[in-house]
């Protein structure tokens, strides 16, 4: 776990590491609503914030590029395990979704 990612656990996460969404918008009824967060902590000692849906995508391995890139740039590497390269090529493109 680097720095960034120790204060978001102190401080408190508010917004999903994947998509960097911190709130909902349901659009059609006119409401703001912030996402409820989920918090995955792998075997390995890797922590993950994500809003649900970003969680069953990274569980079934199909996160878009975007949301790989994202995860990259919050602090998380690719010889993690759901990033592992055997899951993502080079620019993020899911090898194996399950989904």
């Amino acid at each position: 776990m680097n720095k960034q990612q120790e204060w978001r656990k102190i401080l408190g996460q508010h917004f999903c590491e994947a998509c960097n969404s911190s709130i909902h918008n349901l659009v059609k009824i006119g409401l703001s609503i912030p996402i409820p967060l989920e918090y995955l902590k792998t075997p390995e000692g890797t922590e993950y914030f994500l809003c649900p849906n970003c969680m069953l995508r990274l569980i079934t391995c199909s996160l878009s590029k975007n949301q790989v890139k994202n995860l990259l740039e919050n602090g998380h590497t690719r010889k993690e395990f759901y990033l592992h390269h055997d899951f993502y090529d080079d620019i993020g493109i899911s090898l194996q979704p399950l989904i």
